[in-house]
């Protein structure tokens, strides 16, 4: 809950989203919020319960930034 709480603290719009998948797969959902992050240039928070593979997706933006909103 604190980790969740300091991104706000980092003035970005924090767009959650909650993505659940076997956690055989959590690697590539860690691989694929990456490349996102890389190609987007969004700074992306993912953490959560990998036990039961549910994991929570923050992308961080900048919402007064006209060329991030429209990435």
């Amino acid at each position: 809950r604190q980790f969740s709480n300091s991104l706000r603290a980092t003035g970005l719009t924090k767009l959650n989203e909650d993505v659940v998948v076997p956690r055989s797969h959590l690697v590539d959902l860690m691989e694929f919020a990456d490349t996102l992050q890389a190609q987007h240039g969004f700074p992306i928070a993912c953490f959560g319960h990998a036990g039961d593979g549910n994991i929570h997706i923050n992308i961080m933006a900048d919402r007064y930034n006209r060329d991030a909103a429209v990435r």
